[in-house]
């Protein structure tokens, strides 16, 4: 009987847990209810993978986006954009993600999918968005 085959070099495997990091997050839907910064418990499960996949894509950043509907004043907007950016910040950091890995930024209602006619509208305008910045 012949002995199993060498484990792949660490590279190997960072260079596959880096490959389809993107697509992965730009997968995670992160939604939030009317006027909270919460992340979305749907949510945490797949934070939690993108952290582990984190910690093995070392170059890797990633930028969280925070987003509003059109309710609410625009300081306001902003400031709570703000907090449910820093909130996935917040999970990410927690599950082993290096803080100086991951940049937060809100826009309040200045970036929405859709036009915030209806609740369904701003139902899907009030989330986060996550985008890998690839390595420099």
């Amino acid at each position: 009987q012949s002995p199993p085959p060498p484990p792949p070099p660490v590279e190997a495997t960072a260079n596959e847990a880096c490959r389809g990091l993107a697509a992965a997050v730009r997968s995670i839907d992160i939604q939030y209810p009317y006027a909270s910064a919460q992340v979305d418990p749907a949510a945490l499960a797949s934070l939690d993978g993108l952290a582990a996949r984190l910690r093995s894509c070392a170059s890797v950043k990633v930028i969280i986006e925070g987003h509003t509907d059109a309710d609410g004043g625009t300081d306001r907007n902003q400031a709570l954009s703000f907090r449910r950016a820093q909130a996935v910040w917040q999970h990410l950091v927690n599950a082993g993600t290096p803080p100086d890995r991951l940049w937060v930024i809100g826009f309040g209602n200045s970036r929405p999918l859709v036009a915030n006619l209806t609740a369904e509208d701003k139902r899907r305008n009030r989330r986060a968005v996550l985008i890998v910045e690839p390595p420099h």
